[in-house]
């Protein structure tokens, strides 16, 4: 599998913007990305067409992978908040 300049695989079909940015979204949860980031993907998402209820359960579903057994970050205490 070779990837293209755009960093698709040749011969995969391109994301459109608004899943693109709802997988980036998805992406900067489970990093734990700074608010900021999140708003501005948030934003960006909704420009392109993503839904309230399309953003919240990327949120939801990012929350309920970060709980599963594996993920969890040894920066995490309790999957709430970060430790001191």
């Amino acid at each position: 599998m070779a990837l293209t300049h755009a960093g698709v695989a040749e011969g995969e079909p391109d994301l459109d913007p608004k899943v693109e940015l709802l997988v980036q979204l998805a992406a900067f949860l489970a990093v734990g990305a700074a608010a900021p980031l999140l708003r501005e993907t948030v934003a960006e998402a909704a420009a392109e067409g993503a839904t309230e209820t399309e953003m919240v359960g990327v949120l939801v579903a990012a929350r309920r992978r970060a709980r599963e057994p594996g993920c969890h970050s040894p920066d995490i205490d309790d999957g709430h908040r970060l430790r001191p």
